[in-house]
């Protein structure tokens, strides 16, 4: 068994990975084009700094873990094939709303 020192902290940015599966690469056009789709549909909230409007990165987890998406698992554990899924499944939310 394998003893874990009081000093050791866990890793806090594997915690927050699990949490929130909407996270994103800056450097992904797939990403960039869900983050704009959620926009697109409405799903916005009000930047704390800038006042503009950005897409709302908890609506968007709350749909990735619901039935209604097509792939269950971190935005950023999905591979290519996987987050083209969730873009067209977003493009089809998009259309169907207007």
């Amino acid at each position: 068994m394998e003893k874990i020192s009081r000093r050791q902290k866990p890793n806090t940015r594997e915690k927050t990975f699990v949490k929130w599966w909407s996270l994103f690469s800056l450097t992904n056009k797939q990403h960039h084009y869900i983050l704009s789709l959620c926009i697109q549909f409405g799903w916005t909230a009000q930047h704390h700094k800038s006042g503009r409007e950005i897409a709302d990165l908890k609506a968007l987890d709350k749909w990735m873990r619901s039935d209604k998406c097509p792939v269950q698992k971190p935005l950023l554990k999905m591979t290519r094939k996987e987050t083209s899924k969730i873009i067209f499944a977003l493009e089809e939310m998009v259309t169907k709303k207007h």
